[in-house]
């Protein structure tokens, strides 16, 4: 149950304190004092959380909005000691949307929530991430009471009261104490970010004139612009701070502090900052939704001051920026202080200005060439180095009082190289403009790396050619992560193939289901009918043979899709292998040798054991059709793997491979092997190397794998044969050779009233063949081609209708609608769901949990007979 409570109704009406119970009274006064300690905001609302556990809940978590709007937790209390180890595990998880959205409803809304009669349903709906997801699940909470923390006029953060173990509910009246508390702290918080800006404002004088003299201290322009935003963030604690200067039509940014993206260029018609330069005033943005002009580089942004930067009647330098979220906002003081910060900071650009004049042909382009990242050199028209950086004192091996003088050809490039080189040299001296080129340098270590080179002629005042300035760029690496990207998307496009497959595999199974729950149910309509010793009698059970086979057809592709039917228990690999080879041992091709490593105490896996099988013998049968004609050997081998981080990583056909124990089985034949074509395709349904059309073979393996969460791997070359590698999770389960499945009960034979059963199927063979059938057996049956018109015929019976067979998909009206519409006109009525569809996929749909069984298409006619009778039965116990 899930209700908001508006929070500006508690602004609006408090509660007086007479209303308060004494209970109530005295908690709150307890409260005040928490909230009357000069303390932060986070450890005021921390001992704000202890205080309500256990009198308002079992479990108080605070979380708090940071500057760019996103929640994060601050406290997490618990009333029982003993869940001390779960809270400590939740604290480890910072807010994300995948892992609760009670906090973020809360905080967007600005209104309380109220979630009641939880159910570890909700969190699996509710909740993405399995670890968080499992802690919750321990905690077990039934009602959860969140209230937005409103800090004038806005979401601040929120806090949640969690009753979970006391068996507590939240009633209005706690309820409302909550958020007389929430609304309380508040106000505590306020009155501290007020107590905290008059502070700040004391403070802001003394530290101007520190900001000052750090500002005209600095000569170089950078250190002077970054010293400047660093100082101002420091000592006044604006969030967000920026210089730009201008220079022609243009404001380009120098230094920042706080920002995650900025503006590296400004156009002088552009934004706030534009209109400042051609001005020359002054703005305050005190909301930005009011300026048209006002661009905001990072979300949440709100507020502004800029301030032009001029000297003396001279036109504006620039600007200084400072931007807030709001927390704190800005005002008319900070906009004084600004101005006059903006006059020091002017000189102090002029002063520096002037310095770098001085010093710039001095040492700008030796600056350049050492603080690069890149291989760096120059040679004269003679081609003799003039320049070598530390980066070409890396690469080549050689110190650059060594080099320098000598000739670069002679020195460093081998001798069938120098005269291409020794070309592009020289067409760069009579003014060709050369194209970056890529070559390659054996470095002094041999290792050889990938350069992109640039060569560019400086010339001097006369126009001749004075110097070739080179700059070689390691590509190195670039060069392999374009490969490693290549082989991902290759990775990647060949799962999304399958996946594809899959996905048309499940899609036809569902429908061929259909078809084959009508041949079979006729089939033993039939056999009813006819002597057992007859012909036709013979005719019909090999129809439900060959019903069946097609059946089998379809789980096998359901198993490729990853959609099988799964009967999960724990199950010994080595027990399994060793039972399948014994069976195999006639059906393997003549000649082929099978050899068996099985390791002992193998740790048991959770698989249906079936489907299992189908893998091993898949596998075993393809190796030993691998093997020559004269013969050769299938060793079948089990181990345990561990899975690392790294190892998952490799190429797997199944690439999501979490990391842990894993159970290994291991078939390798040393025939014909396959080439890299052939193993792109051999997971096609279908493909085969024998003959067209053999069937789904590998697809079905890997399907069967992929559902039990496990990994299969494939490796192979012409004439060295064929290794599979499947890999199952490993178990913590011990097996249990007692817990073995019980027979199927009888089916009850129908009494002699003749229940009446509705059955409700758009497919019209399948809905009479279950109509005849159901008559047969005992019933009085009447079938609707529709949800509308199965609603319409329930509406008008007068008689009780025993049990309802409904198809989970039909047009118009679906399964669902129908289920809740039939469970509205008449509760308690029991619903067998009929689909061709898994049983998981039908418990994974919305609104289908409440049906009293599932019957999975194609069925035999005791297998329906045998459901509906049991749950006609319970219907009437109960």
């Amino acid at each position: 149950m899930r209700y908001h409570r508006p929070m500006q109704d508690q602004h609006d009406a408090h509660p007086e304190p007479a209303t308060w119970s004494n209970a109530h009274a005295h908690f709150l006064a307890e409260a005040g004092a928490v909230l009357a300690a000069p303390l932060d905001d986070e450890q005021l609302l921390t001992n704000l959380a202890h205080l309500a556990v256990p009198f308002l809940a079992d479990w108080c978590a605070v979380a708090l909005a940071n500057a760019d709007g996103h929640l994060r937790r601050v406290a997490l209390v618990c009333a029982d000691p003993a869940d001390e180890p779960v809270a400590e595990a939740m604290r480890r998880f910072p807010l994300r949307p995948n892992l609760s959205n009670v906090y973020s409803q809360a905080y967007a809304d600005g209104q309380s929530e109220l979630l009641e009669d939880l159910t570890p349903e909700f969190f699996d709906r509710a909740i993405a991430d399995e670890p968080y997801r499992a802690l919750i699940k321990r905690i077990a909470p039934r009602s959860i009471l969140t209230v937005p923390l409103i800090v004038r006029g806005a979401p601040r953060g929120a806090i949640t009261f969690m009753l979970a173990a006391s068996g507590r509910r939240h009633t209005p009246e706690s309820c409302r104490l909550a958020e007389e508390l929430v609304r309380r702290a508040a106000i505590a918080v306020e009155n501290a970010q007020l107590y905290r800006g008059v502070r700040r404002r004391v403070a802001e004088l003394a530290t101007m004139q520190r900001v000052a003299r750090a500002a005209v201290s600095a000569l170089r322009l950078d250190q002077l612009c970054q010293t400047v935003v660093e100082q101002i963030h420091q000592a006044f604690g604006y969030q967000l701070v920026s210089i730009y200067l201008r220079e022609g039509d243009a404001l380009h940014l120098q230094a920042y502090v706080g920002y995650d993206a900025v503006l590296r260029e400004i156009r002088l018609d552009q934004g706030v900052s534009g209109r400042v330069v051609r001005t020359g005033k002054p703005a305050f943005v005190r909301d930005a939704r009011t300026d048209p002009d006002f661009i905001a580089v990072m979300p949440g942004i709100n507020q502004g001051i800029i301030i032009p930067l001029h000297y003396a009647g001279s036109p504006v330098l620039g600007t200084i920026s400072v931007e807030s979220t709001g927390e704190p906002a800005l005002d008319e003081g900070d906009l004084a202080i600004l101005k006059l910060l903006a006059d020091q900071i002017s000189v102090a650009v002029v002063n520096a200005r002037l310095f770098a004049r001085v010093e710039e042909s001095a040492t700008r382009f030796r600056s350049l060439v050492e603080t690069a990242g890149s291989v760096i050199f120059c040679l004269d028209p003679a081609l003799r180095i003039t320049e070598f950086n530390r980066e070409a004192e890396r690469v080549f091996g050689a110190s650059r009082a060594q080099v320098l003088g000598s000739h670069y050809l002679e020195r460093f490039v081998d001798l069938h190289e120098r005269a291409i080189l020794g070309d592009l040299a020289h067409r760069a001296l009579s003014g060709e403009t050369l194209a970056p080129f890529e070559w390659s340098v054996r470095m002094a270590t041999g290792e050889e790396r990938s350069f992109v080179w640039t060569v560019s002629c400086r010339r001097d005042a006369t126009g001749r050619p004075a110097e070739l300035f080179i700059v070689g760029q390691d590509v190195t690496r670039l060069r392999q992560a374009e490969e490693a990207r290549l082989a991902l998307e290759r990775k990647m496009f060949e799962a999304q193939r399958l996946e594809s497959l899959g996905v048309l595999a499940g899609g036809i199974a569902h429908d061929f289901n259909n078809m084959l729950a009508a041949i079979l149910g006729n089939a033993s309509l039939l056999l009813l009918d006819l002597p057992p010793d007859s012909e036709a009698a013979h005719a019909a059970r090999q129809i439900e043979l060959v019903t069946q086979r097609a059946a089998d057809l379809v789980g096998q592709m359901l198993a490729y899709a990853g959609r099988g039917r799964f009967n999960i228990q724990p199950l010994d690999l080595n027990e399994l292998v060793a039972e399948m080879i014994v069976l195999l041992r006639v059906s393997v091709a003549k000649g082929a040798v099978l050899v068996q490593h099985l390791t002992t105490q193998l740790p048991a896996i959770e698989a249906d054991a079936a489907q299992v099988r189908q893998v091993v013998m898949n596998l075993i049968v393809n190796a030993s059709e691998a093997l020559d004609p004269t013969g050769g050997t299938v060793t079948i081998t089990t181990s345990v793997r561990e899975i690392d981080a790294h190892t998952s990583r490799q190429s797997f056909v199944t690439p999501d491979l979490a990391p842990g124990l894993y159970v290994c089985l291991t078939v390798e034949d040393n025939g014909i092997g396959m080439s890299e074509a052939t193993i792109a395709r051999i997971f096609d349904p279908f493909f085969t190397t024998k003959f067209t059309g053999r069937g789904l073979g590998l697809a079905a393996v890997l399907g069967i794998v992929r559902a039990h969460r496990g990994a299969l791997a494939v490796s192979s070359a012409l004439g060295r044969g064929t290794t599979f590698t499947v890999l199952f999770p490993a178990s913590g389960v011990s097996l249990d050779p007692q817990n073995t499945p019980l027979a199927p009960a009888l089916v009850p034979r129908p009494g002699i009233t003749r229940p009446l059963v509705l059955v409700i199927d758009d497919e019209d063979d399948v809905r009479r063949m279950v109509v005849r059938l159901l008559e047969r057996g005992g019933y009085t049956a009447l079938g609707a081609a529709d949800g509308e018109s199965a609603l319409a015929l329930c509406r008008g019976l007068q008689q009780p209708i025993a049990a309802v067979l409904l198809d989970l998909t039909m047009p118009h009206l679906g399964g669902e609608e129908v289920l809740r519409a039939l469970q509205q006109l008449r509760p308690g009525l029991p619903v067998v769901l009929m689909s061709g569809y898994t049983t998981d996929e039908m418990r994974l749909r919305s609104g289908v949990g409440s049906a009293a069984a599932f019957v999975h298409k194609p069925f035999a006619a005791g297998e329906l007979l045998e459901v509906l009778a049991r749950v006609i039965a319970a219907a009437a116990r109960s």
